[in-house]
């Protein structure tokens, strides 16, 4: 797995801002969302233990609470439902689905495809379990005519100008509200 370059972002995410401010805003947020406590001493040891007996080791440090990591989540939370809110007037025809809605989706298997609308170089970080690419959407959209069809992209940008095309196309689309930022605060699931 790659890790994020501050470069790549910044140039990724500067055309999605209204403003640089908005740019660095987003950076920062996804910045703060990688970061990991220390590996402590004990964590080093049971990693160690799993490999010996020829489990796969698991990183505990996703799973150990930060000193104050509620209260950092909801500033996340915040600011990314701030830099949404910036963005979604701009799209009045795309309606927008909540990443706690659209979980609910997906554990009820309801008809449905998420569309990744983000450039591959961001694929390739991480996408949303399940979610197909735009160009293999593109390339067999007939079939999920019927498909209840949720794009997301970064923040919300991008997949908000995608939802308003495949609404005049007739398809009954959505755009995920604060997108793969929300969908993590959520705790839904990405793969690499």
């Amino acid at each position: 797995r790659r890790p994020l370059r501050a470069d790549f972002l910044a140039a990724t995410l500067a055309p999605l801002a209204a403003s640089p401010a908005s740019a660095q805003a987003l950076h920062a947020v996804l910045l703060l969302r990688r970061r990991l406590p220390p590996l402590h001493s004990c964590s080093r040891t049971r990693i160690a233990r799993s490999r010996a007996r020829g489990q796969r080791p698991t990183d505990v440090r996703a799973t150990m609470p930060l000193p104050g990591a509620e209260a950092e989540d909801t500033r996340r939370q915040t600011e990314i439902a701030r830099l949404f809110a910036e963005f979604a007037p701009k799209f009045p025809g795309a309606p927008e689905i909540s990443a706690e809605e659209l979980a609910r989706d997906v554990r009820n298997n309801d008809r449905l495809v998420v569309v990744d609308v983000r450039t591959k170089a961001e694929q390739d970080v991480s996408v949303i379990r399940g979610a197909v690419r735009k160009d293999e959407f593109e390339a067999s959209k007939a079939e999920f005519k019927d498909h209840k069809v949720v794009a997301y992209c970064t923040i919300g940008y991008r997949s908000g100008q995608y939802v308003e095309t495949l609404r005049t196309q007739g398809f009954r689309a959505f755009n995920l509200k604060g997108s793969i930022l929300s969908w993590t605060h959520v705790g839904g699931e990405l793969q690499c």
